[in-house]
């Protein structure tokens, strides 16, 4: 099978073993797999570097974007290619069905579905996924958004789309904006899975850096004035707000997936997101920085 997988990994050395050996039917069948280390300080490249057949390169700074610009110069021209997060999991067959898809003549991005291993989390965490997963308003990001799946991939007429990855702190959001509805694929038969957060302290952070990112970007946009097509050309929806929301409620986890527990569920989800939205506040008022192995956007997209 042609493609190519760029893994930028940071102090990765406990998830790396689990994700290349649920990549090894795929390496064996030929496809091209370049794990770039960047800054790490623990034994990522060299566990991996007992996997036959990968390609390791490390680079001493310790910045995401970083390792996918220099992941991108190795793979060259490989396509289809696709763009994995080195802390999960990859069942069999989801990198051939993604490639499958980029096969389409409409197709320019793909992602797989995602799964989230609650061993080990807090209550609270577990609480606020439930939720989310039957939130209403969550509807759009499970239909047709890649950001936020743990891997992304485009096909050559995609990836020509930009230039390199601008320094920005969410890339997946980034990618998943340059793509319209129609381009993209959510690949059922393609399924991820990773672990939540154990403390709530750590999904806090966590989403804290996501909304932090998704603000960042926003202004990226704003300022470069890049297409995003994402947001280019929608129909206006049909049918009243009253209607909207209820067809909304009806395809919803609150339907599709009761559960006695939802109340509690609520409350997770609404104390996590008040702590999350008031940290942000505090943060922008005292001109506090977000760090996610990416540096702060301060220019305009180079182009290759």
């Amino acid at each position: 099978m042609s493609a190519s997988i760029i893994i930028p990994a940071h102090n990765e050395g406990r998830n790396i073993a689990n994700l290349l050996q649920s990549l090894s039917a795929d390496i064996a069948s030929g496809v091209r797999v370049i794990l770039v280390a960047n800054g790490c300080r623990d034994d990522t490249a060299v566990r991996a570097r007992t996997f036959e057949g990968v390609e390791v390169v490390e680079i001493n700074e310790a910045s995401k974007i970083a390792a996918l610009r220099f992941g991108d110069l190795l793979a060259g021209d490989d396509f289809p290619r696709l763009y994995v997060d080195a802390d999960i999991v990859v069942s069999p067959g989801s990198v051939a069905a993604l490639v499958g898809q980029l096969e389409s003549a409409t197709a320019r991005a793909v992602a797989p579905e995602i799964c989230f291993d609650q061993t080990g989390a807090s209550l609270l965490v577990r609480g606020y996924y439930e939720f989310r997963r039957r939130h209403p308003l969550t509807e759009p990001w499970r239909v047709t958004h890649l950001a936020g799946r743990r891997i992304y991939g485009t096909n050559r007429a995609g990836r020509d789309r930009f230039g390199v990855f601008p320094e920005l702190i969410n890339d997946d959001g980034f990618f998943d904006q340059l793509f319209s509805n129609v381009e993209r694929r959510i690949v059922h038969e393609a399924r991820v899975t990773t672990s939540l957060s154990r403390t709530v302290s750590g999904e806090i952070r966590r989403l804290v850096r996501v909304r932090r990112g998704n603000i960042e970007l926003d202004a990226w946009f704003r300022e470069t004035s890049t297409s995003r097509p994402d947001r280019e050309n929608i129909s206006a929806p049909s049918g009243c707000l009253l209607g909207r929301m209820a067809r909304r409620i009806v395809r919803s986890g609150l339907v599709r997936d009761p559960s006695p527990l939802i109340g509690f569920y609520a409350i997770c989800y609404g104390v996590i997101s008040w702590r999350v939205a008031w940290t942000i506040r505090k943060q922008i008022r005292d001109g506090a920085s977000v760090d996610w192995g990416a540096k702060v956007f301060s220019g305009s997209l180079p182009r290759d």
